[in-house]
């Protein structure tokens, strides 16, 4: 890879998101994240960096259904690709809050 591609981790402090971050700094992305913490640490960026030593370009405390807050994250940031991973998974609670998930 010549040039390094910029890669949003959405979920990137939850338990995918983070590890997957650790690879892609790994191998030579720069990497920033976007989360709500809803079903995350706020300590997990820090503990990524910490791993992969090497930094995230930027942290995000932001809801992906926030389509403004979105768009001045995409905004402020050239972004290459997306790897999406924030969402909810209980089953038993998707039935209990359906609007929720």
């Amino acid at each position: 890879m010549s040039d390094p591609q910029t890669v949003l981790v959405t979920g990137g402090a939850g338990f995918i998101g983070s590890h997957t971050c650790v690879e892609l700094l790994e191998h030579g992305y720069e990497v920033f994240v976007v989360d709500n913490y809803s079903n995350s640490s706020p300590a997990a960026p820090a503990r990524v960096e910490k791993v992969a030593g090497r930094p995230l370009l930027s942290v995000y405390e932001a809801d992906v259904r926030d389509r403004q807050a979105l768009s001045a994250i995409f905004a402020e940031n050239p972004v290459d690709a997306v790897i999406h991973f924030a969402g909810r998974k209980a089953v038993g609670e998707s039935v209990w809050i359906p609007v929720d998930y």
